[in-house]
């Protein structure tokens, strides 16, 4: 009972800490700091898990309590201070970013580390000193650490990967090539209107208007035709006319273009008795202007043409009704829009909230990569410094870029595309998976230390490190998993890929990195 719930205490308290801060900070919730509960719950548990086991195994051979507490404090502490500080710098490296949201996940999540470290390092050994659960003794091995004597599973464990090593290691390089390859058929892309789910309204309802009345998506295009008054001049409007026939040719996303254009030629059909070979731009500037002023006139009182043009006449707006489609598409014709009037005389520029839209998706999921490229970089740095080996370092990161690589490849064969969703969840696993590794690897270290061969130190490794790694990733696997259930895709994609990913970066911890250590390492002493 206590081991269900003095984790979970350190869990929520740090979920609340870090919410409260959200409040005090004047930080609103969005759809990216929504999953700070979450993102919390993979960071709390993992050290709080190490903790309680190891002082676990103690009292169950035969420790007191203040003796487990110093133990499991003793063998804990440091790896559990490294994989809070790789943690905190995998979100915070999300910080520089200019997309707000972002910007206040990385923050909240980097604190919310230092918070969960602090509480499972002195809250939670403070209260199983308060609370002294009984635990019964079971003298099964002997603890103290000179000893050589584990449970017999950890013996059959080292000798399973000692056996193997060959294998696991050409198998493990197989699979990262494997999915290598899968990396040049990976497209990173976003459509808004398939983020949710086909039972949600919102995408019922924006595919009916797509497929029965128009473009649900629009593109207000900004002309400058570089002259005051420059609107009501005939060959400007032509130009606008002939971007007209050559968007329709295009682009067959498009619904409908509407601009001053479509009014003067309307009233020049209408002023000569509904004749359709009138449909063209008038050929003089003041005819234009004769029309608009028209026009103006027609409308109810209050109401003017500047929800089209400014008031000096030199800018036109110009609205474009089109499909929802996904970002890259988007972003294709934006830029063709663009490159066209650069061909031409005048000066366009795309506003409006559907292009502001496209480029925030690109911008979110670019800013996202750099995010990735930065944690690796500062996790390199900090195991670097921690463990003062660039081999030691080298071994830490190995097995934590498998999972990615797995994940980016696997999505790449199956031309899945690269969303918002994925790219955060790239920051998670970086920031995640690697606390199994410095577990694991401090242990090992610890008992090679101790001048114990490898055998055995893998035996030490996986009996203080092993069932609390593979409990705490079930956790986080699980929790990640309810995201499945979401109407939201990102929220989905988020979800499946870092639970398969923290899956596959517990295998990848449990079989490749000691058979690296077993390859490499021999029996030779450790300095």
């Amino acid at each position: 009972f206590t081991g269900a719930l003095l984790p979970i205490l350190v869990v929520m308290f740090t979920a609340m800490i870090g919410m409260g801060l959200q409040g005090m900070l004047g930080f609103k919730l969005n759809n990216f700091t929504a999953n700070i509960p979450i993102f919390v719950a993979a960071i709390g548990v993992a050290d709080a898990v190490h903790i309680y086991w190891v002082w676990l195994l103690a009292r169950r051979h035969g420790k007191n309590n203040n003796d487990a507490i110093y133990t499991t404090l003793s063998k804990n502490f440091l790896p559990a201070f490294l994989t809070s500080a790789t943690t905190f710098v995998g979100f915070a490296s999300l910080i520089p970013s200019e997309v707000i949201p972002i910007q206040t996940l990385g923050l909240a999540t980097a604190t919310a580390a230092v918070f969960a470290f602090l509480l499972s390092v002195l809250f939670l050994p403070a209260l199983l000193a308060i609370i002294n659960p009984k635990i019964a003794a079971n003298e099964s091995f002997n603890f103290d650490e000179d000893e050589t004597h584990m449970p017999a599973w950890a013996h059959q464990y080292s000798d399973f990967i000692i056996n193997n090593q060959k294998k696991i290691l050409v198998t493990s390089i197989a699979f990262v090539l494997f999915f290598l390859a899968g990396f040049s058929r990976v497209n990173v892309d976003t459509d808004a209107i398939k983020m949710f789910t086909e039972d949600m309204e919102i995408r019922q309802s924006t595919t009916f208007i797509q497929d029965n009345v128009s473009g649900p998506a629009n593109f207000e295009l900004i002309l400058d035709t570089k002259n005051e008054g420059g609107i009501k001049d005939p060959e400007f409007l032509k130009t606008v006319e002939k971007f007209y026939t050559e968007y329709y040719a295009t682009h067959k996303t498009v619904h409908h273009l509407f601009s001053i254009l479509d009014i003067v030629k309307r009233f020049n059909v209408v002023l000569h008795a509904n004749d359709p070979s009138f449909d063209a731009v008038p050929d003089t500037k003041e005819m234009v202007a004769q029309f608009l002023l028209l026009y103006s006139l027609s409308l109810p009182q209050g109401m003017e043409l500047n929800d089209q043009m400014d008031v000096g006449e030199q800018y036109m707006k110009l609205s474009i009704q089109r499909d929802m489609t996904s970002s890259h598409v988007s972003l294709a014709e934006l830029e063709w829009v663009e490159t066209w009037w650069g061909n031409t005389p005048y000066g366009a520029h795309v506003n409006g909230q559907m292009s502001m839209y496209t480029y925030m998706q690109e911008n979110v999921t670019d800013t996202l990569f750099q995010s990735i490229s930065l944690a690796i970089v500062l996790v390199t740095l900090i195991l670097l410094i921690a463990f003062r080996s660039v081999k030691a370092m080298l071994i830490s990161l190995a097995p934590n870029l498998f999972p990615i690589i797995l994940v980016v490849g696997l999505m790449g064969w199956l031309n899945i595309d690269i969303n918002m969703g994925m790219a955060i969840a790239g920051v998670i696993i970086i920031g995640v998976a690697i606390d199994a590794t410095i577990h694991f690897l401090v242990k090992y270290r610890y008992a090679r230390e101790k001048g114990k061969d490898v055998h055995n130190s893998l035996a030490y490794m996986i009996t203080f490190s092993g069932a609390a790694i593979v409990f705490s990733t079930i956790i986080l696997s699980l929790s990640f998993s309810i995201n499945a259930f979401s109407s939201f895709i990102p929220n989905i994609h988020f979800g499946v890929i870092t639970a398969s990913a923290l899956i596959v970066a517990l295998i990848t911890d449990l079989f490749m990195l000691p058979a690296i250590f077993a390859y490499f390492d021999k029996d030779k002493k450790t300095k």
